[in-house]
């Protein structure tokens, strides 16, 4: 991950799949975390993932921080 220079946190779950527990995120699932809340949760993967709606996210959350 270090070598993507991602530019904002990215977090992936551990091999215990701690995050999968606390976010009950199986089927596998996008989410994007904002300020301690879940801001977007995603479909049921693989079929379900909708990338656009995770850009569209994104955006909104990156226009609400430059302001």
């Amino acid at each position: 991950m270090e070598k993507k220079h991602f530019d904002m946190p990215l977090v992936l779950d551990s091999m215990q799949d701690s995050l999968l527990k606390a976010y009950n995120s199986w089927p596998i699932r996008l989410y994007i975390i904002h300020e301690d809340r879940v801001v977007y949760c995603g479909q049921q993967g693989p079929f379900g993932y909708n990338p656009a709606d995770v850009d569209m996210t994104l955006e909104k959350l990156r226009g609400a921080c430059r302001t």
